[in-house]
């Protein structure tokens, strides 16, 4: 299920500004449409999201797409198998996360290097991955729910600072 197409983010590495230039979004009705539709037509249970951007302005879009679904089904498994912006993660949206029928929450962590994610043009970092598995764990995500994506052997990336953001995740 896509609710959006393009990401407002211009990570140095990622292509997702060349393959979808424009940020496109639709409605929390129509994508509450179509997953009652593939519940109903083709008896899916489990639905993945593999938007670039999921939770961009997420109280604008997904969360009123979550309210639909903790308010009026289907009940289906959730899966978030592209990374999710860590910032984006809070408290209240783990919990809907949660009610809706999330199992699967794969973060965007990279790097715990400060000055990596500078030269990456990429938010988050280590305080913001912290955070969001705190709000997860407290919404009730079990620690098998969670997990993060790390980058490694990138350009001018040492194996140290990959086994340090290894380690991080972890005893997160």
């Amino acid at each position: 299920l896509l609710m959006s197409l393009g990401c407002p983010g211009r990570c140095a590495y990622c292509a997702s500004a060349l393959l979808a230039p424009r940020r496109l979004r639709r409605s929390a009705e129509s994508a509450h449409a179509e997953l009652a539709d593939h519940a109903e037509r083709f008896g899916a249970e489990d639905i993945a999201f593999f938007d670039d951007a999921l939770l961009t302005e997420s109280a604008r879009w997904f969360e009123p797409f979550l309210d639909r679904v903790i308010a009026q089904g289907p009940r289906v498994r959730f899966h978030a198998p592209n990374g999710l912006n860590c910032a984006e993660i809070h408290p209240g949206l783990a919990g809907k996360m949660k009610a809706a029928g999330f199992e699967t929450v794969r973060l965007s962590l990279e790097t715990i290097a400060t000055e990596r994610l500078r030269e990456w043009r990429r938010s988050g970092g280590a305080e913001a991955f912290a955070r969001a598995v705190v709000a997860l764990r407290r919404a009730g995500f079990r620690r098998d729910q969670i997990g993060a994506y790390i980058m490694g052997g990138m350009p001018g990336q040492t194996s140290e600072e990959t086994r340090r953001t290894i380690e991080f995740a972890h005893d997160a």
